[in-house]
């Protein structure tokens, strides 16, 4: 089973907060996306209008240092996490120092922050992005009951254009209850039957498949087991 711990798409303040770290202009807003010039997004992800972005006026983007959006504390100890994001970023000098950079930090904020993902190069529109438990532990993360995560756009010296974006937030965790999704066969055990009947009610179109109880059969369900069968759920 799933459990939603946060679902933002920015239509609402949920609690993110906004730090300046030495950008002149371009600091992280949310806001009803308005395509003012070429390097700025032409509209939200996600469709309902609204996204964080980095000064969302007629040639406004980060300039000379950093700003830092940061999640409002989130309860990742009820199962195997899942960070799931869309972004955007557009900045004409690919491979320097500019760029998107995402970090989780376990203890409300106070550090020390560990680097879970980085983004260098301009995106063709919006980009989907999701973290799993697994990459979490790679990274040294300790999973706690106030995580936050934070998305820093940076311009580094000399001053480039950088424009970036995030929007459609949704942080999950899998768990068991009642049922354990990952036995698919329903025999006790979670081993590779259960895998091959997965990819089989998948491939069928079976309804069984559709984890996410969305009504679509899609990559999202694929990915949602995947997270069960690792985790033993």
């Amino acid at each position: 089973a799933f459990d939603t711990v946060l679902a933002d798409s920015f239509d609402a303040d949920q609690g993110w907060t906004v730090q300046n770290d030495g950008a002149t202009t371009g600091d992280w807003e949310r806001v009803e996306v308005v395509d003012f010039w070429a390097w700025d997004p032409e509209g939200d992800s996600d469709g309902n209008g609204w996204a964080f972005v980095t000064g969302n006026e007629d040639r406004l983007d980060v300039d000379r240092g950093s700003t830092i959006l940061i999640s409002p504390a989130i309860d990742l100890t009820s199962g195997a996490a899942r960070i799931s994001f869309d972004y955007f970023l557009n900045q004409n000098r690919q491979g320097l120092e500019d760029g998107l950079f995402v970090e989780v930090d376990s203890n409300d904020g106070a550090g020390p922050w560990i680097p879970i993902a980085e983004y260098r190069s301009s995106t063709d529109g919006w980009q989907n992005v999701v973290i799993r438990q697994d990459e979490l532990d790679a990274a040294g993360v300790t999973i706690s009951s106030a995580m936050r995560l934070r998305f820093t756009a940076t311009d580094a010296s000399p001053e480039g254009i950088v424009e970036a974006g995030l929007d459609a937030v949704l942080i999950q965790t899998v768990f068991c209850d009642s049922g354990c999704v990952a036995d698919f066969d329903s025999d006790g055990d979670i081993d590779a039957e259960d895998f091959f009947a997965f990819l089989d009610a998948f491939a069928a179109g079976d309804d069984r498949a559709d984890l996410e109880g969305d009504g679509d059969l899609d990559a999202e369900d694929f990915f949602a087991f995947l997270d069960a069968f690792a985790s033993g759920c």
